[in-house]
C-alpha cells in the first residue's frame, strides 16, 4: 500500500477528551431514582388537576347560586 493511501489520523484526535470512568453510563440506581421521581411528579400533577377541577366546580356552583 503506498504511503499516500494510508490514513493520516488514527481517530484519537477527533474524539476530544478521553471519557471519564463511569461517565455516560446510566446505572440501575439512577434509572430507578428517575422513575420514582417521574411517578411522584405524575401523582402530584394528577392530584393538582383533581383539586383544580374541584375548585372550578365550586366556583361555578357559587356563581350559579347567586344568579
Amino acid at each position: 500500500m503506498p504511503e499516500s493511501d494510508k490514513p493520516t489520523s488514527d481517530g484519537s484526535e477527533d474524539e476530544g477528551r478521553p471519557p471519564v470512568r463511569g461517565e455516560g453510563r446510566t446505572t440501575v440506581r439512577e434509572m430507578l431514582l428517575t422513575g420514582f421521581v417521574q411517578a411522584f411528579m405524575a401523582g402530584v400533577a394528577d392530584e393538582a388537576a383533581h383539586w383544580f377541577f374541584r375548585c372550578l366546580v365550586w366556583l361555578y356552583e357559587m356563581l350559579v347560586s347567586r344568579l
